[in-house]
C-alpha cells in the first residue's frame, strides 16, 4: 500500500515538473542580433551590430543604446538592471547605463589604469567592476573611483588555453571566470580561489542561486553548486530542438530561428 502510494506521488510530482516548463510559450521576441542575455527582472537584451537593444518583460516596450565614437559593443553584464556595464573592446572602454540605456557616468578609459589587454569585465555588486587582465593573468576589483582593490592569484589557464573569448561575472558574493577551452574557476569577492568545474567544450553558462547552467549540444545543463552534480533540464518539445535556451527566475528562455520563445516555468 506504502509503496503503490510512493509511486503514485511521483508520478504527481514529475508531472508538476514537468508541467511548469511546458505547454505554450507566453510571449514571442524576434531576435534579429546576435546572443542574447536576461536579467532577474525577465528583461531580454541582445546586440545588433553597434547597438544594445533591451527588451523590457511585460510591456514591450524597447531601448536602445549606440555609442557610434566607441564602436561596436563587445560584451555587456545585466546582473543589476539598474546598473547596466557595456564593454567597447574597440576602444578599449566601460560604459555605465541605467534601466533606460542611458549613460549614467562618463565613460572609463581602461588604458589610462594601465589595462590595456582587457578579456572580459563585469559589474561587482560591492561597488565598481572586475576587469580580466591578459596581461597579468589575473581578475582584478576596481572601486567606483577607480582605484584596485582586490585581485585574484595568476590564473596560468588564461595563458594555457590562449582564450579568446573569457567571461566573467559575479553572483551571491561569488567571482565566476569562465573559461571556454578549460573550464569555470570560482573565486571569493576578495579574489580567494574557491572551486574549479571543468566545461572545456562549453561557451556560455549562467549562475542562478549557486547553480551552474549552461546549454551544449541541445540540452540545457545544470551542475549543483552544493554538491556538483549534474543533471539535464528537461525542455518543451525536446532537447535537441532548441538553438540555444536559459532560465530565469520565473521563466525559461528558448532561442529557435532568431525568435525567443519564453515559457512560464
Amino acid at each position: 500500500m506504502i509503496k503503490g502510494f510512493i509511486k503514485i506521488l511521483m508520478m504527481i510530482t514529475f508531472s508538476m515538473v514537468f508541467q511548469s516548463i511546458s505547454g505554450q510559450p507566453v510571449e514571442k521576441i524576434e531576435i534579429e542580433g546576435k546572443g542574447y542575455s536576461v536579467d532577474h527582472m525577465g528583461n531580454v537584451y541582445w546586440t545588433r551590430n553597434q547597438t544594445l537593444i533591451k527588451y523590457q518583460a511585460g510591456t514591450g516596450e524597447k531601448y536602445e543604446y549606440t555609442d557610434s565614437f566607441l564602436g561596436p559593443v563587445h560584451t555587456f553584464d545585466v546582473s543589476n538592471p539598474l546598473k547596466i556595464l557595456v564593454y567597447h573592446k574597440s576602444f578599449n572602454h566601460i560604459v555605465f547605463l541605467d534601466k533606460t540605456l542611458s549613460p549614467i557616468r562618463s565613460p572609463v578609459n581602461l588604458d589610462e589604469l594601465g589595462l590595456t589587454n582587457v578579456g572580459s569585465c563585469c559589474i561587482s555588486h560591492q561597488g565598481g567592476f572586475w576587469v580580466l587582465n591578459n596581461t597579468l593573468n589575473q581578475v582584478q576589483h576596481y572601486t567606483e573611483n577607480l582605484h584596485l582593490t582586490n585581485e585574484t592569484t595568476v590564473i596560468p589557464q588564461i595563458e594555457e588555453t590562449q582564450n579568446t573569448s573569457p567571461r566573467i561575472t559575479e553572483k551571491n558574493r561569488q567571482l565566476y571566470c569562465h573559461l571556454p577551452n578549460c573550464c569555470v574557476l570560482v573565486f571569493d569577492r576578495f579574489g580567494n580561489p574557491i572551486q574549479r568545474y571543468p566545461l572545456k567544450n562549453v561557451d556560455n553558462i549562467q549562475i542562478l542561486n549557486g547553480n551552474i547552467y549552461y546549454f551544449y549540444k541541445g540540452l540545457l545543463n545544470r551542475i549543483s553548486g552544493k554538491d556538483g552534480e549534474s543533471e539535464v533540464v528537461q525542455l518543451p518539445k525536446g532537447n535537441s530542438y532548441w538553438d540555444d535556451a536559459k532560465i530565469g527566475r520565473a521563466n525559461l528562455y528558448l532561442l529557435k530561428n532568431h525568435t525567443l520563445y519564453i515559457y512560464s516555468r
